[in-house]
């Protein structure tokens, strides 16, 4: 018994001693005029991770009133009349509540205590404060009520004397009603529950090719979505326009259609990291070498397979992504012969199965 209370002692001093390390104070920005956390900021993404730490350890301090956390919205003194100015430093308020609870599996929100200052020039930032409060026994709070009435200046008992006393009566305000919130922490590109990225892959753009080779420049675009903390989905489309490079024997095009679902490891909601995913495509070439005349084919192709890659963050929306892709691909070729002038004259049909690396990926984008 006595070990677990020194025990419990001891876990309370280490997390005093790391909400004073740690200033007891953080600034969380929002992106202007929303209520999206802006975690591109180095500082805010840095302050919302010691805070998840600091506060799960110290989940037991936190439910047993010796701590509670206050978040002030900051709303700029030039708006301080303007009721949608102050709505809004509320929201952003009231959605940093909700993903610290929610991060931090905390059972109760009334754990926070919410207001908006608008005595700065500030806005679109929220500080947190880690506040401790003395625990105060049902037994002490009598002890302290009996002294106040007991004890009384004696200047004042000569100047009240033949007066009824009053007592005095400390009003404590009632605890709004507990609701448990059942919101998610969201990402801080979301658009509602559901974030929007484009990219394009350099390396096509380059006219590279997975097995090495390289002919004209293929322009390519991809749109992702992002969704439940650690999951997104990808549709991409590549286009490489008939280019002969000045010579009509030879000559080069290419369509692709590809999906890509994909799973992020670390899971927090930033979708940035390490990467997994599934992919399915389909297309279509032509291709045409003058000094291989014999192997000129045509014909279309689909296949799948599974990707890995990184996505680094770089400054603000804009990231730059690297992966590769593995996987089956079934061709149907078509061999022909080029004549100028004249329908060109088919040769051969066969179909061309392979597993092989079908993706390599260098993208540059940004994430609304």
């Amino acid at each position: 018994m006595k070990q677990r209370t020194r025990f419990s002692g001891l876990l309370a001093i280490l997390c005093l001693l790391a909400f004073t390390a740690a200033g007891q104070s953080y600034t969380i920005h929002f992106i202007k005029g929303t209520e999206r956390i802006n975690h591109q900021r180095l500082q805010t993404a840095n302050n919302l991770e010691e805070l998840i730490t600091l506060l799960s350890d110290c989940s037991h301090q936190l439910s047993t009133g010796e701590y509670t956390v206050s978040l002030t919205a900051l709303q700029s003194v030039s708006k301080r009349y303007d009721p949608a100015a102050r709505e809004l430093a509320m929201r952003q308020a009231t959605f940093l509540q909700e993903y610290l609870t929610g991060s931090c599996c905390l059972d109760d929100p009334d754990l926070f205590e919410l207001d908006v200052d608008a005595r700065t020039d500030l806005d679109n930032r929220v500080i947190v404060e880690v506040k401790k409060h003395p625990v105060v026994t049902k037994r002490q709070s009598v002890v302290s009520s009996s002294s106040e009435e007991d004890m009384e200046p004696s200047g004042k008992q000569k100047a009240t004397a033949g007066q009824p006393r009053t007592k005095k009566v400390k009003t404590v305000a009632e605890p709004a009603p507990k609701s448990v919130s059942k919101s998610v922490p969201a990402s801080h590109f979301l658009l509602g529950t559901v974030g929007l990225g484009i990219k394009t892959n350099a390396l096509l753009f380059a006219g590279l090719l997975p097995d090495g080779s390289m002919y004209s420049p293929v322009a390519n675009v991809a749109a992702e979505v992002y969704f439940m903390e650690r999951f997104s989905a990808q549709v991409s489309f590549a286009y490489a326009m008939p280019y002969n490079k000045g010579d009509q024997y030879n000559l080069f095009s290419m369509t692709c259609l590809e999906v890509e679902p994909r799973w992020w490891l670390w899971g927090d909601s930033r979708f940035r990291g390490l990467y997994a995913g599934v992919y399915g495509q389909y297309g279509s070439f032509n291709v045409r070498i003058k000094e291989e005349l014999e192997d000129n084919s045509t014909g279309l192709f689909y296949g799948g397979g599974i990707s890995v890659g990184w996505l680094q963050p770089i400054w603000r929306g804009f990231y730059v992504e690297a992966g590769l892709q593995a996987g089956y691909r079934s061709d149907t070729v078509d061999v022909y012969e080029f004549i100028p002038g004249s329908a060109n004259k088919k040769l051969a049909t066969y179909t061309l199965n392979s597993f092989t690396l079908q993706g390599m990926n260098l993208s540059v984008g940004y994430r609304f």
